[in-house]
């Protein structure tokens, strides 16, 4: 009987040993992500265990692995993702990888505001490397999460898994309020529409009128005004698209090209494009050198490495000597 009761005793024990570690098991997997970070409007939640990278005003970086990265990025130059053209080239930029090849593009829901997942690959430092890239709606602008494995044969299910957790965690400051009044403007903007279809015969007529009036002023007098008015639109966009890339450099060392491509990608025109970078007086050697020191820092980048990356960025071989030679290389 003594042995019938032991056993029992030592049955009952072992399960409760079992169970108390598969409780622990699953404490341990929820809690992975168990340290929560505040980034402009977004909190979000990372894991304790993770090596802290650069982080600014504009950037959080995070190495779960030496070759496993989650990037976080803040754009305030842009109002919201329907703005962004080229997605592609957007996360390919924030991500400085070449040879970006999407696999998938998903329209999501990040805490109720509107988003878009793209998981693609791409080169980096000649290596192929796997992503997964959430870019979505904050109130005062966009957030990007990247995160990427470069490893020499990239897990995708731990990235696309880590992305989930990561998506599932993010809370938008004031989401509410900023949903309402986006569906508020939407609201504004159909009304408008709809009051310019219904517009009435008294409308018609003053329009007709005024062309009238119109084809009565001299040839001389329609010239002036329409080379005014011409002028101050073109005023009025280059100074825009100056005030855009002031934004744009204030996190990223772009080049002339550079930064001309980006805001052609904004909607600019070349012309005013081109115009507002030159009418910023850069310094374009100075500019590579910032960028090289960037990559050297952030990056750990060896002077080969610097100077074939500033070469795809569209620096000119010369800013590029000028950088390598007065880049701070250990």
């Amino acid at each position: 009987m003594k042995k019938i009761i032991g056993l029992i005793i030592a049955f009952v024990l072992c399960f409760s040993l079992c169970a108390c570690q598969e409780s622990s098991n699953e404490t341990t997997e929820d809690n992975l992500l168990d340290k929560t970070v505040y980034f402009h409007e977004c909190e979000y939640k990372v894991s304790s265990d993770w090596e802290e990278g650069d982080q600014s005003d504009f950037y959080q970086y995070y190495y779960p692995e030496k070759t496993f990265g989650v990037q976080v990025c803040y754009d305030s130059s842009i109002s919201s993702i329907s703005k962004i053209k080229d997605m592609d080239a957007y996360v390919e930029r924030n991500t400085s990888a070449s040879d970006f090849t999407e696999i998938s593009r998903t329209d999501i829901g990040v805490n109720g505001a509107e988003g878009i997942k793209i998981k693609a690959t791409a080169k980096k430092d000649d290596t192929d490397v796997y992503l997964s890239a959430m870019v979505f709606n904050v109130p005062s602008g966009i957030m990007c999460f990247l995160i990427v494995d470069a490893e020499e044969e990239p897990d995708t299910e731990k990235v696309d898994s880590l992305s989930e957790k990561m998506m599932n965690t993010i809370k938008i400051e004031g989401v509410e309020a900023f949903l309402e009044e986006t569906t508020e403007s939407e609201t504004e903007k159909e009304s408008k529409e709809k009051k310019t279809t219904e517009s009435t015969t008294e409308e018609e007529t003053e329009s007709t009128t005024k062309e009238i009036k119109t084809i009565e002023t001299t040839e001389e007098e329609t010239e002036e005004e329409t080379e005014t008015t011409t002028e101050e639109v073109l005023n009025s966009i280059v100074q825009e698209a100056m005030k855009t890339a002031k934004t744009y450099l204030g996190y990223i060392d772009y080049s002339y090209s550079g930064l001309v491509n980006q805001l052609e990608l904004e909607g600019y025109s070349n012309t005013d494009a081109v115009k507002a970078v030159e009418m910023l007086g850069i310094d374009w050697n100075e500019q590579a050198l910032k960028c090289a020191n960037a990559y050297i820092v952030k990056s750990k980048m060896t002077k080969k490495e610097v100077k074939k990356q500033m070469k795809a960025d569209g620096f000119t071989d010369s800013q590029i000597e000028y950088a390598i030679e007065n880049a701070d290389f250990d």
